[in-house]
């Protein structure tokens, strides 16, 4: 019966730090760059990390402050680095995976996130990332088939920026835009503080399991 059916979305594990920087080299890319794009999480075969490659090797995007965080591991990390490498990509930096003071200086200064899925993989898998980022209350790239959940939610909420699978020229006309426009983007941030985040938060989600404990047992 549909009716019984509940659906509670996940939530992130992280708690949003209020605090002041304290990583040094977060806090040198912070003075230099007014928009930091982040991509955390896994670099694998479900990512679609070709269409960001193109996006951080384009000489538009080169010639702009505009940096480029990554962080995290997969069997494409590799060739991220190495083309970051290869064409001297100053903008770009790559990181292991993050914790503590130093996840939450990462999240602090990031403009916007990226989250991306390969093409085909819609409704076959959902990036985890995605709620680490919500509680963040940044807007979010949705790099992926733009009828899944996220991009639609991101779409809807004017929260984010969702672009299909390869449409590079489209990520980068959207970068160099807010990258001029920063009033679209604290719009953007402000919507997914209080449309979208909030949707993602454990107390809420928790309530929910509760409520439904309940109604069972009742039963």
């Amino acid at each position: 019966d549909p009716e019984r059916i509940i659906v509670i979305p996940n939530w992130a594990t992280e708690e949003k730090s209020l605090n002041k920087l304290v990583t040094p080299e977060f806090i040198e890319i912070s003075n230099k760059y007014p928009l930091i794009v982040s991509y955390f999480g896994n670099m694998g075969t479900a990512q679609d990390m070709d269409t960001i490659l193109k996006t951080i090797s384009d000489e538009r995007i080169a010639k702009e402050k505009i940096a480029f965080l990554f962080a995290g591991h997969g069997n494409k990390k590799k060739e991220i680095s190495e083309v970051i490498a290869e064409k001297s990509l100053k903008n770009c930096f790559m990181f292991d995976y993050l914790s503590g003071n130093e996840f939450n200086d990462a999240l602090s200064i990031t403009s916007i996130f990226i989250v991306s899925l390969e093409d085909g993989l819609s409704g076959l898998a959902v990036p985890s990332k995605t709620y680490s980022y919500y509680q963040a209350e940044k807007p979010v790239i949705a790099i992926m088939d733009t009828n899944t959940d996220i991009a639609r939610e991101l779409l809807l909420n004017n929260a984010g920026i969702a672009v299909d699978n390869g449409d590079s020229e489209e990520l980068i006309s959207s970068l160099l835009t807010l990258n001029n426009d920063k009033t679209t983007l604290r719009s953007m941030s402000k919507n997914m503080s209080t449309k979208v985040s909030k949707n993602y938060c454990r107390n809420i989600q928790i309530q929910k399991y509760i409520k439904l404990f309940k109604r069972i047992l009742e039963e």
